[in-house]
């Protein structure tokens, strides 16, 4: 049984008590064994565009977001890919290993929108999962940067296949999650000094958040 690292393929599991004799073979060409003995039983991912690699984690995965704002605008990204693709949200992706938050957060909203940006603080920490305890199918840890545009002029890039100043009295037309709004206008008040309280949230996968 070969398997690919695709978005719709199939992960097999051996039931716990055959697990011993279920071992990948010497040459790995293949996850499992093909005696039938093993009791191989399938599951289909759920989740699709969620990469392979990122289901049934060892460990988080960590997202870098931006609300990033020029004047009394801010940045949006509609999603080019799935998951979520064609809905709006921030833009961002994953930190990479060596890379600071800062600088993942300052990699990523170049790399997608073509401009760069100053970080001034953390806005928010999200945990986005599903499954309860050990039938745990993804945890993305998603932590939200409050920025302010330095220089560039917004063009979609990389995984982005459009990208907009918003207002943010006018989002409706985004249709944002509840949770996205809710970061949204924390941001806001912080650039105006009225709140520099930092938001956390536990939700299952927002309908048009990160990850």
């Amino acid at each position: 049984m070969d398997l690919k690292m695709r978005d719709d393929c199939l992960v097999e599991f051996p039931p716990l008590s055959t697990l011993g004799a279920c071992l990948p073979d010497a040459n790995g060409s293949s996850l499992y064994p093909r005696p039938p003995d093993c009791g191989i039983v399938k599951r289909r991912s759920n989740h699709p565009g969620i990469p392979m690699d990122r289901l049934l984690p060892s460990a988080p995965v960590v997202g870098v977001g931006a609300v990033v704002w020029k004047q009394d605008r801010f940045l949006l990204i509609r999603r080019g890919h799935p998951p979520n693709q064609g809905s709006w949200s921030l833009p961002g992706g994953h930190q990479e290993l060596g890379e600071t938050v800062q600088q993942a957060g300052e990699r990523e909203i170049l790399e997608e929108t073509g401009v760069t940006i100053r970080v001034v603080d953390v806005l928010a920490v999200v945990d986005l999962m599903d499954g309860p305890g050990r039938e745990l199918n993804y945890h993305y840890t998603v932590i939200d940067l409050q920025a302010e545009w330095l220089a560039g002029d917004a063009v979609a890039g990389d995984d982005a296949a459009a990208v907009v100043w918003a207002d943010p009295d006018r989002l409706e037309p985004f249709k944002l999650s509840e949770d996205l709004l809710r970061v949204v206008a924390q941001s806001n008040r912080r650039r105006k000094g009225m709140d520099f309280g930092r938001i956390l949230l536990s939700l299952e996968m927002a309908d048009n958040h990160h990850a």
